[in-house]
This record gives structure tokens, sequence and C-alpha cells, in this order.
């Protein structure tokens, strides 16, 4: 993502949470909350979409299940 939308993923570099716990961070519940996310998986996540009203999916090769 870094390589393909730079003005984005500088967008996304100010939005850092510093108090995200593992519990909020690793819920796959119906509650989950898609818009907190580790910074630093940022860097290394892969876009496979584009963004369309301000949403994007990107895949996370740092998450291991």
């Amino acid at each position: 993502m870094r390589e393909n939308d730079r003005d984005l993923y500088k967008v996304y570099l100010g939005e850092q949470d510093h108090d995200l716990t593992d519990a909020r961070y690793y819920d796959y519940s119906s509650t989950q909350r898609p818009e907190f996310f580790r910074i630093d998986h940022l860097r290394e996540s892969i876009a496979v979409s584009r963004s369309i009203d301000g949403s994007i999916v990107l895949l996370n090769p740092m998450v291991r299940v």
C-alpha cells in the first residue's frame, strides 16, 4: 500500500492508536471495529482493493493464526 498509494498511506500514519490492546486488535466478532489497526502492520499490508468512499481492503501478512 505504501508504494501504490503514498497519499493514503500518509493519512493512515496520522491515525495511529497507541492504546490498541491485543484483545481489541484480535477481535474477529461481529462487533469488530475495522478502523482499529496497528500502524506497524500497515507498513507491510497489501491493498487488495481500490479506495472507494474512504474504504479499502488490506491484507495483513503480519497476523498469523
